[in-house]
């Protein structure tokens, strides 16, 4: 991974923009999406939003006293994120400033100082810790937090192409996805929803520390009735409901965030986006095909997700990940993981399993394994029929047939003996091969577990002799 250091991907012109505040009308039929301009705030909502950003009393730091700035790493639509040095902590830190054009706009300033507050709430490993927030001496608002240094998860899969899906690669970015399904986890037990869940607001630290990165359209869901989980919801001294409007990335975007109306949003929109990353660890793209954002916006309403085995003709992408991406990705919030927990256990499960192991076809009536000869495989049978057997003077001795689930060919890799029987395919056969060093890996064969196990197939070997 690279070294330059980044506290956010915030670009001037994104991949996948980010539509914040584009409003669409009641749609009853479900069938169609009309995206207009977002409105203009009114009078009224100008005064209150006022009202709201004095009342929060924000201490005026001296920005340029503590601080010595280090230059621009990051910019979006109304502020831009810098690399500073902070005098007092002897430490590197970015700073997300509002630019001094927007300061004066009441409803802006107070979104920004909201999504700095909302943030530094969120107190978890793969959260980036906010460490202040004030005004800097020009009366912008700023708030400054852990300076990441290492790469998105979009230039990680970007940059492995088609060799992300190798087992050694995947295994990687599963692990990344992981910690990315706890941290939302850990944010929906706080009552916030990201809204805008992609791989480019996923960092990963040089040394494997992942941070989800961007809440600056979190919506935060109305508190519940129980008294103990309201005490852990997140607080924002404003005490505003989300507005009406679509906003989030419309290529990674579910069918109910195109409505524009937050009641419809829960932990299962934000599972839906946990899909889109996956799928796009598995494709190279994400669910819905890029485009003009409103044109993208339709299809996310449509959601019609192509599977993604459709797209991607690699033996290596496993069907069982593919079927994980899909459940998340599905249009009816109801036929999801009901939260972004229960789609970690299933990748982690699925991480358990023998899915990066190496398949071979072996047509009937061709051999997998000679007697005499060196063992330095086993093999899994997926499918298909086996017969084992021995060669005397005569005809072949028949020892057992093997179907789906049987294993074959330890013994000669625990022993390092020469194979004791043959094997050969009765039909059309699929094997998952296990390569001797990664057995002996998996069953601790170098350790003094591997003496017994060595000892015990000896025994069991000189047994069908005698």
């Amino acid at each position: 991974m690279g070294g330059r250091a980044l506290a956010t991907r915030l670009r001037p012109t994104p991949r996948w923009p980010t539509l914040r505040g584009v409003e669409t009308p009641d749609d009853d039929d479900g069938t169609r999406t009309i995206v207009q301009a977002p409105r203009q705030a009114r009078d009224d909502d100008v005064d209150r939003h006022t009202r709201e950003f004095e009342a929060l009393s924000l201490t005026t730091t001296g920005l340029n006293i503590r601080y010595h700035d280090g230059g621009e790493i990051g910019r979006g639509g109304s502020a831009s994120i810098r690399q500073v040095y902070d005098r007092n902590m002897l430490r590197w830190n970015a700073v997300k400033r509002l630019d001094k054009a927007f300061a004066k706009d009441p409803t802006r300033a107070l979104s920004f100082l909201e999504e700095a507050r909302l943030t530094g709430q969120l107190e978890h490993p793969c959260i980036v810790p906010v460490h202040e927030v004030g005004t800097a001496e020009d009366g912008s608002p700023f708030f400054s937090m852990k300076l990441v240094r290492g790469q998105s998860l979009e230039a990680m899969i970007d940059g492995l192409g088609a060799d992300r899906l190798a087992p050694e690669h995947l295994d990687g970015l599963l692990r990344v996805l992981v910690k990315v399904c706890e941290a939302v986890g850990y944010a929906h037990s706080r009552g916030v929803v990201h809204r805008d869940l992609k791989p480019e607001n996923v960092m990963v630290g040089d040394f494997g520390q992942v941070y989800v990165m961007d809440w600056g359209i979190a919506h935060v869901m109305p508190k519940p009735a129980d008294a103990e989980a309201a005490m852990e919801w997140v607080e924002l001294p404003s005490g505003r409901r989300t507005p009406k409007g679509v906003v989030g990335t419309p290529v990674y975007m579910p069918p109910e965030q195109t409505k524009g109306d937050p009641a419809l949003i829960d932990a299962r929109t934000d599972v839906f986006a946990l899909g889109g990353l996956l799928y796009h660890i598995l494709t190279g793209r994400p669910p819905h095909d890029p485009g003009p954002p409103m044109r993208v916006l339709v299809a996310a309403h449509r959601c019609e997700v192509a599977h993604p085995m459709t797209l991607c003709d690699d033996p290596r992408l496993p069907p069982g990940l593919a079927a994980v991406a899909m459940k998340a990705l599905s249009a009816d919030p109801a036929a999801r993981f009901p939260h972004a927990l229960a789609m970690s256990e299933s990748l982690e499960a699925f991480a358990r399993g023998a899915w990066h192991l190496p398949r071979r076809h072996v047509p009937a009536g061709q051999r997998v394994v000679t007697e005499g000869d060196a063992g330095d495989e086993a093999y899994i049978i997926v499918a298909g029929r086996l017969v084992v057997f021995r060669e005397g003077g005569g005809r072949p001795e028949v020892l057992a047939r093997l179907g789906p689930g049987d294993v074959f060919g330890e013994m000669a890799v625990f022993t390092q003996q020469p194979r004791s029987a043959s094997v050969a395919a009765e039909t059309d056969v699929d094997l998952l091969v296990v390569r001797g060093d990664t057995l002996s890996d998996a069953v601790g064969l170098n350790s003094w577990v591997g003496a017994f196990v060595r000892a015990l197939a000896n025994r069991l070997v000189a047994a069908t002799k005698g």
